[in-house]
């Protein structure tokens, strides 16, 4: 017989004392069912949140991935049907020649055979931001008439005038992109040696004959393209539109003239039925503007003599009236009188572009200057008398 211990709690048959191990699964006749209704149904209870919370997260899950997946094979479906472009002709960014008549075209010339060469041309990309430029210059038809790039134009072909595949031009254009540097294609347009030998129809002849004229450049003289002729022009034409397809904006035309050989027997077979010379030049430019679309702008090259005092003898007239953005001065081709003195403080040349200003009043000013010539003061001082543009040039491109 036990005996009775006052001391000892009575334990009530409806009360959970001891914690009880439960498992995931069990059968009633394991060792741990939980012999107690109560313990039972707590556990259903929560097992029952559990299955619920669980089937609300996989709902959840379920519903978060169907949304993500729909919305990335929505995005996917709607640029693989948008159509390609790959010509950039529909690229339009009206703002470029305003932010550039804002800030100015501050650029640096480079010479088109570094055109394959990507380490120069990242070393350049360092010394444009060094000297707070914008923009960089480059001969895409050379005083020699030479493309620097695959053109498919028939007489591009015919004198074998294309030095470097698009491929590698293209990669140069995009390096200068990627970094936010307007790319300038120099265009010699109607002087050219080397079309002229190969079509001579479309050549300027001497004295009417069919002789092209050449003039006295070189030891064996240079021909050229006859301003007048339709064909040159059309030549001159494809040669911008193909550059611009390669996203080139900006286009600095050199020799848009009559060669000076007036007093030496030259002569423009078609010229009777053309107008004025002065306004075939103006129509000239008037139609490479047509050719491109509104993102692009157009500089007019001359020395800073006859962009400052004008020149009958090739122009026929003034210029003035071109539909050009800008209008390059090219110091190198000054008058003498006309001196870089530090102690007059520039005031000389400022006095020039003064007198380019009157001329083309409508035109940005655009100096183009020599790297020998090239100072800081200088560059301050035309800052302060109002010229924030400039090109400074080292034909071998050595900054």
């Amino acid at each position: 017989m036990k005996k009775f211990n006052p001391f000892k709690r009575k334990i009530s048959p409806y009360k959970i004392t001891d914690k009880v191990r439960v498992k995931k699964s069990y059968y009633t006749f394991s060792e741990e069912y939980p012999r107690d209704r109560f313990q039972i149904s707590r556990r259903k209870k929560i097992l029952g949140r559990r299955k619920k919370f669980r089937l609300a997260m996989a709902i959840v899950s379920f519903t978060l991935i169907f949304a993500l997946s729909y919305f990335a094979v929505s995005v996917s479906l709607s640029v693989s049907n948008a159509p390609i472009d790959t010509s950039f002709q529909t690229v339009v960014d009206t703002s470029l020649t305003d932010r550039l008549k804002e800030e100015g075209v501050r650029a640096l010339y480079m010479p088109s055979e570094k055109l394959s060469d990507v380490g120069y041309i990242k070393d350049l990309l360092r010394e444009i931001y060094r000297k707070n430029c914008n923009s960089v210059v480059i001969d895409f038809k050379g005083i020699d008439g030479k493309l620097a790039y695959t053109s498919f134009q028939k007489y591009a072909i015919m004198g074998r005038c294309n030095v470097f595949d698009n491929d590698t031009v293209r990669k140069a254009i995009n390096l200068f992109s990627e970094n936010k540097i307007t790319v300038i294609a120099r265009i010699y347009c109607f002087e050219d040696p080397i079309v002229p030998e190969v079509e001579p129809d479309i050549a300027v002849k001497y004295m009417d004959t069919d002789v092209n004229w050449r003039d006295t450049k070189s030891s064996s003289g240079h021909s050229w393209l006859n301003p007048v002729s339709k064909r040159a022009r059309n030549y001159l034409y494809g040669i911008i539109k193909e550059l611009y397809a390669m996203n080139i904006k900006g286009f600095m035309l050199e020799s848009v003239q009559f060669p000076d050989g007036a007093k030496n027997g030259a002569t423009f077979p078609g010229e009777k039925d053309s107008g004025k010379r002065n306004e075939v030049l103006l129509n000239f430019i008037e139609n490479v503007k047509k050719k491109l679309k509104k993102d692009a702008f157009i500089i007019l090259s001359e020395s800073a003599s006859d962009a400052s005092k004008g020149n009958e003898e090739i122009y026929f007239g003034s210029l003035s009236g071109a539909s050009a953005f800008a209008v390059a001065a090219d110091t190198r081709e000054r008058d003498e009188n006309i001196l870089l003195d530090k102690r007059e403080k520039f005031s000389s040349l400022i006095s020039m572009y003064g007198e380019i200003s009157r001329r083309y009043p409508k035109k940005t000013v655009i100096p183009i200057i020599s790297m020998e010539e090239y100072s800081r003061s200088y560059i301050r001082n035309m800052k302060r008398s109002g010229y924030t543009s400039y090109i400074l040039i080292d034909e071998n491109g050595d900054y």
